[in-house]
């Protein structure tokens, strides 16, 4: 797969081209990490700056505690039941994060969705139940996956696009043979 394929630089429409010369800057483009920490807020009240929190958006001053997990709904292989994986497929396998009245499934950040071990290779918006709210679903390799048994509970993690982790929990059956 051709990762870099959408990939589009437009220099010309950036700030500092000009007649092919590029605008000169005085001071360092690079921010020190002590800056940076000085620099950013506290978006808790914790007492920890966002910049060093595990949890920027939940008080944890003690920052040996975990985030919340946020559990939510999945649905594996969507549209079909019982969930049913064969070990000798070599293709990719659905997973869908569902949206709630009470969780935005477009808020979770794609890159960071793992189903038992094979992490997503790609995801999309879609109201995958039909229930008019919108869900991410998202394609994992059938290889990638670490299933222990003939019937497991697949695990979901990931986490938020401001950084809170989500976990949910799915049942499928591992079929090895054709």
């Amino acid at each position: 797969h051709n990762d870099w394929a959408a990939l589009q630089y437009d220099i010309r429409s950036s700030t500092d081209f000009a007649d092919g010369l590029g605008l000169t800057r005085s001071e360092e483009t690079e921010v020190r990490t002590q800056d940076a920490e000085a620099s950013s807020p506290d978006s808790d009240g914790d007492g920890v700056v966002d910049f060093r929190d595990n949890c920027p958006n939940d008080p944890n001053p003690n920052q040996a505690d975990d985030c919340e997990v946020i559990a939510v709904l999945i649905d594996i292989d969507p549209n079909h039941s019982p969930n049913i994986l064969n070990l000798k497929s070599q293709g990719t396998l659905e997973v869908a994060v569902l949206g709630s009245a009470t969780f935005d499934a477009t808020r979770v950040n794609p890159k960071t969705v793992v189903l038992s071990g094979a992490r997503a290779t790609k995801c999309k918006v879609k109201d995958v139940n039909g229930d008019g709210v919108p869900d991410l679903l998202c394609d994992v390799r059938s290889l990638d996956l670490t299933l222990a048994s003939d019937a497991v509970i697949a695990v979901l993690t990931g986490r938020t696009l401001d950084n809170r982790p989500i976990r949910g929990e799915d049942t499928i059956f591992v079929k090895k043979g054709p």
